[in-house]
């Protein structure tokens, strides 16, 4: 994730996967409001992340994946 986060932020990174690899990946930023550029490169490394692990086996769906600081910090303490 880049440094300097703001101290609240959300959106949700959805993934479509088509057997076993990423075909697109979005944001959905629900403050009706454009994003910020740490958003933005947040959301990039988190679906570069994503691509990092393929293939995901014969897995064919769409994964909304809710994004906040609260959920950034947990996974940053394992």
């Amino acid at each position: 994730m880049p440094s300097d986060a703001p101290a609240n932020y959300r959106f949700v990174l959805r993934l479509q996967i088509i057997d076993g690899l990423i075909k697109m990946a979005a944001a959905n930023f629900p403050e009706n409001r454009a994003p910020s550029a740490w958003e933005m490169a947040a959301m990039k490394a988190i679906a570069d992340a994503s691509t990092d692990c393929e293939p995901y086996g014969k897995l064919t769906s769409i994964f909304d994946i809710p994004v906040d600081e609260k959920i950034v910090k947990q996974a940053a303490a394992k």
